[in-house]
């Protein structure tokens, strides 16, 4: 299994640029096509869940269950919301600037409340790798609160909050109940906040909608396997792989500026990645 976080979160960034180019071209607002998008991704999760359906009976009706899944669709809604503001409002260079925190914060968080998340090795690869990424961009950009970046930034707090819930969760639910679960609970609450939205947006959108929806759906799927079978912290640091590709498909493809020392961080990022990995998984 030391291969799911990877194609997690190759199918994560391929997602990210599909959706970055989708909100660049059809400049609809949130409104129009949120409700559509999570009503594609609530019904692929549906369709998916049979596959491998199983729940701890007894504890899925805990009231402590039946709170963390309130708590964490709310969230899931709110991550939703900024993420994709984030992703409109700011290039991808900076974006992937900025969300090299996102792994650093959820590392942290989740280690501080899980003791079996805690490994030696997992926060030294971190550490370098963030480190590496850092000084890969530094001369490229400086922090400025902006408003696309404020966005990132309340995603990246949301998301480590919702990944520590996400791990709980996971120990009462198999990855495809607890997603199916999940997704129809954030739909929910997206039809209830903006209505049903454009239908003739969502039907002229229908299939960019549904390629974004299934890209999202898979990744998501991956990662909580990823998070049950090596930990969310082997998985997160993974993720850091991300930045990186992104850097290097924002300058290829986007033509925005990216500075050459971005390879040689991003050798070292993969390199960090690698040990890492390789270390937990031959325990």
């Amino acid at each position: 299994m030391i291969w799911l976080p990877f194609v997690a979160t190759a199918l994560f960034t391929l997602s990210m640029l599909q959706r970055k180019q989708f909100l660049r071209e059809s400049r609809l607002p949130f409104s129009d096509f949120f409700p559509s998008l999570l009503l594609l991704i609530a019904g692929m999760s549906l369709v998916a869940a049979p596959f491998d359906w199983s729940v701890d009976a007894s504890r899925a009706t805990a009231p402590l269950t039946i709170l963390l899944l309130v708590i964490v669709s709310v969230l899931g809604m709110l991550w939703f919301e900024h993420f994709y503001r984030a992703i409109r409002e700011e290039s991808l260079s900076r974006f992937d600037f900025l969300a090299v925190l996102d792994p650093l914060v959820t590392i942290a968080f989740v280690s501080l409340l899980f003791p079996a998340e805690r490994n030696v090795h997992v926060w030294a690869a971190t550490s370098v790798a963030c480190v590496a990424l850092y000084f890969g961009h530094k001369n490229h950009h400086a922090i400025q609160f902006d408003h696309g970046e404020r966005n990132l930034l309340v995603g990246i707090g949301l998301s480590a909050v919702i990944v520590a819930i996400d791990r709980y969760l996971l120990t009462i639910y198999s990855p495809l109940a607890f997603n199916a679960i999940y997704m129809c609970g954030i739909a929910l609450l997206f039809v209830l906040r903006y209505g049903w939205g454009s239908l003739q947006a969502g039907y002229r959108l229908f299939l960019p909608l549904t390629l974004t929806a299934a890209l999202i759906v898979a990744n998501t799927i991956l990662f909580f396997y990823s998070y049950r079978e090596l930990g969310v912290t082997v998985t997160t640091l993974v993720a850091l792989l991300q930045p990186v590709a992104i850097g290097f498909i924002a300058y290829f493809i986007y033509k925005e500026p990216v500075k050459p020392k971005l390879l040689l961080a991003g050798v070292v990022v993969l390199l960090a990645v690698l040990y890492a990995v390789l270390r937990v998984s031959t325990r």
